[in-house]
């Protein structure tokens, strides 16, 4: 599948390595395997600026599956702001598994969530995860 893209840059609000890397993405996805998270974040910056929706849904994922216990909060509030829901979807997953390891722990003392910067983290966002923990919906036909 091709897309075709016609881009003017002019006084660019991006670093060179950060418009390398998107225009590698839009021949191949291949082409960039290193990426940082924070390089992610500013790829999607300007996919979103230039409306590349193939680069943005790549970053969304790829930032989806580099969530770590010291990442989390950077990356959910990243998503949280710029509406991702691909990766708000997958940080809620992280952050639903980190909450059951905890719950599956043998020792009681160490109940608390060891997710750096967890204070950080949209308030919302924590309230829907326990909300949808703590209060199953039930549908009757």
């Amino acid at each position: 599948m091709f897309f075709l893209y016609k881009i003017n840059i002019c006084n660019s609000d991006f670093s060179f390595e950060v418009l390398e890397k998107a225009f590698k993405l839009c021949y191949h996805f291949g082409l960039v395997p290193d990426t940082s998270v924070e390089d992610g974040f500013e790829i999607y910056k300007f996919a979103e600026k230039y409306d590349i929706e193939p680069i943005r849904d790549y970053i969304e994922l790829y930032l989806g599956n580099k969530i770590t216990v010291t990442n989390f909060s950077e990356i959910i509030n990243y998503a949280i702001s710029i509406n991702a829901m691909k990766l708000k979807d997958k940080c809620a997953d992280f952050f639903i598994d980190c909450l059951m390891y905890q719950m599956n722990k043998e020792d009681i003392s160490s109940k608390e969530i060891f997710l750096p910067n967890i204070d950080s983290v949209n308030a919302d966002f924590v309230a829907e995860i326990h909300e949808s923990l703590l209060c199953g919906t039930s549908e009757t036909y």
